[in-house]
């Protein structure tokens, strides 16, 4: 089946609405931007992703994967901290090492880092190989943290699958907001999403599942 008879066929599904709503939640500037058909052909892959993540029931992986698209460090930050704090499931995908103190405050400070530096004139892309690369394993780790320990691998293949594709839609969506705020305040825009949105998986993900 040729791209633009696929494109057709997913315009129409209620999985690509209800990814555009997810996006919306998750990071405005991502969801404002599929609304607005500026994305190009992640979105539909994206979309395709949602519903089977939805099936399986990998839908906090799946999201925390579209945090990593925008921010490598923060979705392992989210789940070291709820590790720490208990707030993911008794039968959790994480590894046992995340909840160490060290490694919450590492994850943390790696996070800060990276928005500080994402204000900087001599930041890179983040579709760049090794930004890509950081965003696939932290999301990977993320995605499997939020996911059982039976789905682990499962969660972690969500994860970071979805952040390596959600990157470039991002990268674009960034790119032309830029045109019109500047780096600086986009980035800030960008930051206060990615945190809410991470925050939100972690709350949602945590009253809605067992411990």
């Amino acid at each position: 089946m040729r791209l633009a008879a696929v494109k057709k066929e997913m315009k129409g599904h209620p999985a690509t609405h209800g990814m555009i709503k997810t996006l919306r939640l998750a990071c405005p500037l991502i969801g404002f931007g599929a609304e607005l058909l500026v994305l190009g052909e992640p979105i539909w892959l994206l979309a395709i992703a949602f519903e089977q993540v939805w099936r399986r029931m990998m839908l906090s992986s799946f999201l925390m994967g579209l945090i990593g698209g925008q921010r490598a460090m923060t979705p392992l930050a989210a789940v070291a901290v709820a590790a720490a704090t208990n707030r993911l499931r008794s039968d959790n995908g994480a590894p046992h090492f995340l909840s160490h103190p060290l490694i919450t405050a590492g994850a943390v400070a790696f996070a800060i880092a990276e928005m500080a530096g994402d204000k900087q004139k001599t930041a890179p892309d983040r579709i760049v190989p090794i930004g890509i690369t950081a965003r696939v394993i932290t999301s990977a780790i993320a995605g499997a943290s939020l996911a059982t320990r039976r789905q682990r691998w499962l969660g972690a293949a969500v994860g970071g699958a979805t952040a390596g594709i959600a990157s470039y839609p991002g990268w674009r969506t960034r790119v032309r907001a830029m045109e019109y705020a500047g780096q600086t305040s986009t980035g800030f825009l960008e930051d206060a999403a990615v945190l809410a949105g991470a925050t939100a998986i972690i709350k949602e993900h945590s009253s809605r599942e067992p411990r």
